[in-house]
């Protein structure tokens, strides 16, 4: 239905390296309606550049599952266990464990206020001198998500996404 696609780089804080990193997801068949603006200031211009993109419930997103962003949150390792002491917790405990580890192939992708979204599909890593100045320099149409509003109801259950 929708033909556009983005690239959307989902921020999650890594404990071990002590900092953010940004997980890379593409997402074909979308809708991106953007308004150019600019607004002057007194120190000179300002860019005011906002849109809205929806997203479809079924959009194609590498095979990747969506997640609500407090799920996607906690899904990196907080605490690491080896296979014998997972299998040790279900033999004494009798309880269902769910392990879910997220790395830059993760299986997953959220939506939530200051991610960061680009028009296209872009072939990009947010890591060490791969920052998002750099991104912002090498690419036109990034944007950083400010409100994420859920319409999962209805004849087409969508997100629709107001970036900035």
């Amino acid at each position: 239905m929708f033909e556009d696609e983005i690239t959307i780089f989902n921020k999650k804080y890594n404990s071990k390296l002590k900092d953010f990193v940004y997980i890379r997801t593409y997402l074909t068949g979308v809708n991106v309606d953007l308004k150019k603006a600019v607004n002057v200031i007194k120190s000179g211009l300002e860019n005011a550049d906002s849109g809205t993109i929806i997203i479809p419930e079924d959009v194609e997103a590498e095979g990747k599952e969506f997640i609500k962003p407090i799920k996607y949150k906690k899904s990196v390792g907080t605490k690491s266990f080896t296979t014998q002491e997972v299998d040790k917790l279900l033999v004494n405990q009798g309880d269902d464990i769910e392990v879910m580890y997220l790395s830059s192939e993760s299986n997953t992708w959220t939506l939530n206020s200051g991610d960061i979204v680009v028009l296209g599909i872009v072939d990009y890593d947010i890591n060490g001198e791969n920052t998002i100045a750099n991104l912002r320099e090498n690419y036109d149409d990034v944007y950083e998500i400010t409100s994420v509003d859920t319409k999962l109801h209805g004849g087409l259950p969508h997100w629709e996404i107001g970036v900035k």
